[in-house]
């Protein structure tokens, strides 16, 4: 649903059925319906449309302009998962590529290219021939999880949202290695992983007691079993 020039609430034209959408934000809410900002629809098919705000291109239509329609994102037919970032959008294929759109003022879509904006899809070089299931986008930062359960981070370092030491480009969270990590979540300034069995937290979150944490910390929890983790603003959820 959008609002008109003259305040009235109309729903958008989609052309065809979606599986599922996933929305932006809107200058760092995170919190409410009215937070919503660009929008991202999948097809069963893999094909996206894409509509709503684009003032750092996340659309990926090769403009900054926005967007009142559903539009289809071409040149792809085979995209299982959107990740929303504040000004950067990830996307991942059936074949376990990784691509970005909008904001990379800090490389949180890729280190490979000089561009501080992204106005098409741009694949993320470094982590091609690795087989990618599961991405995430947080602020200006971003997670993927690999077939094996590896954890990469990427973008900006501040708060530790890496989860490690080194540079801004795709690497491994070294303090999960010893760990089969089978789910991800980015939140705005925190990440989290989860094995079968237990739960890592890293980043600045206000309820820890401490300013942030630089490397993954274990959460305790009452249950053995995790099923995934989720992150959204400044909380922390678990499904066991």
């Amino acid at each position: 649903m959008y609002k008109t020039e003259d305040g009235m609430t109309q729903p958008y034209n989609i052309p065809e059925p979606l599986s599922s959408i996933s929305c932006g934000v809107k200058n760092g809410e995170y919190y409410g319906s009215e937070a919503c900002d660009s929008l991202f629809g999948l097809t069963s098919d893999g094909r996206a449309y894409v509509w709503a705000e684009n003032h750092y291109g996340q659309l990926g239509l090769g403009h900054r302009n926005h967007v009142e329609e559903p539009t289809e994102l071409p040149g792809f037919d085979n995209i299982v998962k959107f990740a929303v970032g504040e000004d950067h959008v990830l996307f991942l294929t059936a074949g376990g590529e990784v691509y970005g759109m909008g904001e990379n003022d800090k490389g949180q879509i890729t280190s490979s290219i000089s561009k501080k904006n992204c106005k098409r899809p741009t694949l993320v070089e470094e982590l091609e021939g690795i087989n990618i299931v599961d991405i995430a986008a947080g602020n200006e930062f971003s997670l993927a999880l690999t077939d094996d359960g590896r954890v990469y981070s990427w973008g900006t370092k501040q708060y530790g949202v890496l989860g490690r030491k080194g540079k801004s480009k795709p690497k491994l969270v070294t303090g999960l290695n010893r760990q089969v990590i089978t789910s991800i979540s980015c939140g705005f300034s925190h990440a989290m992983a989860a094995t079968t069995k237990e739960v890592f937290w890293w980043g600045f979150y206000a309820g820890c007691g401490v300013p942030y944490q630089k490397t993954p910390a274990k959460v305790d929890l009452p249950s053995g079993h995790v099923v995934s983790v989720y992150a959204k603003g400044a909380a922390l959820f678990a499904l066991c």
